[in-house]
């Protein structure tokens, strides 16, 4: 299984990122206030990609779905230059993140929307047993669980719509706030 971005050779298709986010960035890239996520690979995804939010621990859900509109990968103080005021880290955390490598991906953000029912972990390995999360991201694959392809699949048809989920008991039910901005706290499912 590729732990990387990297698509195999010849497949272009768009296909879906699971991005791993603290809960803090999470919320952030949904409020609106951070349109630059930072790696410290290469992000070969093109523009259009749906990217998919998955907030880790303590709140450990998929909280809501993006669009990169964008990637550029050069130095760490480059990319600071141009995109700092858009990451949501002062400086100093930039600098802390990027100590050590000569490689720094911006991944431009648009068109955020929050979950209103997120796919909590354990809501994921009830679908199929074994699910972890990326430790940064990757791409989806045939072999995670339906709720998440279902939100792929439900979202590529209806790109810029009012986006649904697949909830596998009621067949397409609304699940995302329009432009509206949420908490993530309000986006989640209730505790079970």
């Amino acid at each position: 299984m590729r732990s990387t971005a990297e698509l195999p050779a010849g497949s272009e298709a768009l296909r879906p990122l699971l991005l791993s986010l603290r809960p803090r960035f999470a919320q952030a890239i949904l409020d609106g206030t951070k349109t630059v996520e930072l790696r410290r690979t290469r992000v070969s995804a093109p523009e259009g990609t749906l990217l998919i939010l998955y907030a880790s621990a303590p709140i450990m859900s998929v909280v809501g779905v993006a669009r990169l509109s964008g990637r550029v990968s050069d130095t760490p103080s480059c990319i600071w230059q141009r995109y700092g005021s858009r990451t949501g880290l002062s400086r100093d955390e930039y600098d802390r993140y990027f100590v050590g490598s000569r490689i720094a991906t911006a991944v431009l953000i648009e068109t955020s929307r929050p979950l209103i029912h997120g796919f909590t972990l354990a809501k994921l390995r009830e679908s199929q047993a074994g699910f972890r999360p990326p430790q940064s991201f990757r791409y989806l694959s045939e072999r995670d669980p339906q709720p998440l392809r279902g939100l792929a699949q439900l979202h590529a048809e209806e790109m810029c719509g009012a986006v649904q989920t697949f909830n596998p008991t009621v067949e397409r039910t609304s699940c995302l706030h329009g432009h509206g901005k949420v908490k993530l706290s309000e986006a989640l499912p209730p505790a079970l």
